[in-house]
């Protein structure tokens, strides 16, 4: 993850460049989006809720310890998020880009969550946005985020 001066970007807007490994989805896209806000503390409060709600009731499917349920958790956040505001991503060699003249300040690049490996995934990763400068962030498989481990379900949780 880096960030750079580049002559192209106009002082007055701030620019990504999002690059996904192929070796990192087993899938042809994932979806993206910018967030003003890290999601991650959201989709715990989350998860612990539905695990309230499901306390006591020895019926209930306890869909938030599924990984199915943890996936579905973690797109609720997508919900406050406008349908243009959510982009496809490809893997590499191809590079995308965003240019915007909205605010600059700190941000997350959060991706819809997807199956890999016998686990749940997704990408959230906090980058700084400043007006003419572009910054450029590699998704691969050592920065994206096991959601059980988030919602302290892992090894250890």
């Amino acid at each position: 993850m880096g960030q750079t001066d580049v002559p192209e970007v106009p002082q007055d807007v701030w620019c990504l460049r999002l690059t996904l490994d192929r070796q990192a989805l087993d899938a042809p896209a994932i979806l993206w989006t910018v967030l003003a806000e890290d999601p991650k503390p959201r989709f715990v409060a989350d998860v612990r809720r539905l695990d309230e709600l499901r306390k006591g009731k020895p019926d209930a499917t306890d869909a938030s310890t599924a990984g199915g349920g943890l996936r579905a958790a973690w797109d609720r956040l997508f919900r406050q998020v406008r349908g243009d505001k959510v982009h496809p991503l490809t893997p590499a060699p191809r590079q995308h880009a965003l240019a915007t003249n909205e605010a600059g300040g700190h941000k997350w690049i959060a991706t819809k969550a997807f199956h890999s490996a016998g686990a749940e995934y997704c990408w959230c990763l906090p980058f700084t946005a400043m007006h003419g400068q572009a910054v450029e962030i590699t998704l691969d498989a050592g920065n994206r985020v096991n959601l059980a481990d988030l919602a302290g379900r892992g090894v250890g949780g």
